[in-house]
């Protein structure tokens, strides 16, 4: 059972002597039920994870010659993070620029000998026969269609050159080298490392199927739905997170929903795989009747308070329970009414029954400092 705090600066005086019956009841501090705007929230545990998630392989096979990047070191997109020898590359390239040129140089001579026999036929028609003419132009359409290939295999041995730097895809950090220097890597199979981006990261949440119908609700009935997060190292969720996805079905192991969420990564001081705490909203705001939480007391599942009716006698009131607020209030979601005057200090002479002397006073929260004053 929970002990009943002090809750503001009064002192009980139960005083007994010559005065008359009212100076023999004791002073009993007492408030009314603060009431504002809450909204309900599901609290639960989140990881989080990279928006984007590349493993770096090669695109050419050859000799690891160089790492310019460092392991764990954040990059930008286009930034060297490996090189593999591109000398023999670079042959492949030379070679295939000279058959284009070669090519170029029998296009001509074919395109020059088929014009020649062409203005030749006009001027003598007997001298060339038809026959004779389509073959100078399947020579030259030969000699065209050669060039289009060398030129083609040009432009994939200076790719593979291109491709014998490795560069970073995205802006993001770099994680372990699998390879180092000197090793033999093939193409489109040798994992060479891993980069995350880190800004902005993404929050992922697995809620149950009853509750996402709730949260569901709210998602879609805001353009940009909120995630309050918060690290290991924060008080309270000092951080907000809006939410872009929400898959499409169930996951039947877990029988949970996953819910995505975007949060701003500026400094880098979040990581993928971090676990955070998060808060999701349940629905739209509504009016609470609050008390301090020092107040409630319970026992097997039971709570109440106690409060004081029209003759200043002490009653227990049997409550149910809402959430808690950042400020220490807790929401009473059934048993009392907002109107009703409800004890905020105790003295261990006070007991259900009892008349006592009411001291009006506000209701005190865990920022209070009469409440703070009182507990230690």
């Amino acid at each position: 059972m929970k002990s009943l705090l002090l809750a503001a600066t009064c002192l009980v005086l139960p005083t007994i002597g010559m005065g008359g019956a009212d100076e023999k009841k004791p002073v009993v501090g007492v408030s009314v039920p603060v009431v504002r705007k809450v909204v309900d929230h599901l609290e639960m545990k989140a990881r989080l994870g990279a928006k984007d998630s590349i493993v770096i392989v090669p695109r050419v096979t050859g000799y690891l010659v160089e790492t310019p990047a460092k392991e764990g070191s954040t990059v930008q997109k286009g930034d060297v993070l490996f090189k593999v020898d591109p000398r023999p590359y670079q042959a492949l390239l030379a070679a295939a620029e000279a058959k284009v040129r070669q090519c170029e140089a029998s296009l001509e001579y074919a395109r020059e000998t088929n014009n020649a026999f062409k203005e030749l036929a006009k001027k003598k028609r007997d001298a060339v026969t038809d026959n004779e003419l389509r073959q100078y132009q399947a020579l030259e359409t030969q000699a065209l269609a050669a060039r289009t290939v060398a030129q083609t295999e040009a432009v994939h041995a200076r790719l593979n050159l291109e491709f014998t730097v490795v560069r970073a895809p995205i802006d993001g950090r770099v994680g372990r080298f699998f390879m180092a220097r000197g090793n033999l890597v093939k193409q489109d199979e040798t994992n060479l490392t891993t980069l995350v981006s880190v800004n902005p990261i993404v929050v992922y949440l697995d809620i149950d199927e009853v509750t996402f119908f709730r949260v569901r609700k709210v998602i879609e009935g805001q353009k940009a739905a909120a995630v309050d997060v918060g690290l290991a190292s924060d008080k309270g969720y000092p951080r907000r997170a809006v939410i872009d996805f929400v898959d499409n079905q169930v996951a039947p192991e877990t029988a949970t929903v996953r819910v995505r969420a975007v949060l701003a990564n500026a400094k880098n001081e979040m990581m993928p795989g971090m676990s955070v705490r998060a808060r999701i909203p349940l629905g739209e705001p509504y009016d609470a009747v609050m008390v301090a939480d020092q107040i409630v007391q319970s026992k097997n599942r039971n709570a109440w308070i106690f409060v004081v009716n029209a003759d200043n006698r002490v009653e227990t009131r049997f409550v149910k329970l809402g959430p808690l607020q950042s400020d220490g209030l807790r929401v009473i979601a059934g048993g009392l009414k907002k109107d009703e005057i409800v004890l905020v200090q105790s003295v261990t002479s006070v007991v259900p029954g009892m008349q006592i002397q009411p001291k009006r006073v506000p209701m005190a929260s865990l920022d209070s400092p009469a409440l703070k004053e009182s507990s230690r």
